[in-house]
């Protein structure tokens, strides 16, 4: 799809991991949305309709599980991941 870029939406609590993915991501042409909170990527998700959705599975808001079976994942492909604590720390 030329002219076009395919939407990714990442769901994690980390800033700094979400600002290194948008990067990264971004730099190869995807445009690319965050949440910190699951709460906040469902809205996206409904709003935006993202080609992929990258999702920490370990969220404080709730299991990183729990919104893949909402309604407005049906049909998404979905990235799950899970870092060690501290990964990203100073």
């Amino acid at each position: 799809m030329e002219g076009t870029s395919q939407k990714l939406l990442v769901i994690d609590d980390d800033s700094k991991l979400n600002r290194l993915l948008t990067d990264y991501l971004g730099g190869m042409g995807f445009q690319v949305l965050t949440a910190i909170k699951p709460s906040e990527g469902l809205k996206f998700l409904e709003r935006e309709k993202p080609d992929l959705v990258i999702l920490d599975i370990m969220l404080p808001e709730m299991d990183g599980l729990e919104p893949e079976y909402s309604p407005s994942y049906a049909g998404r492909e979905t990235a799950m991941m899970k870092k060690r604590k501290g990964f990203f720390q100073d």
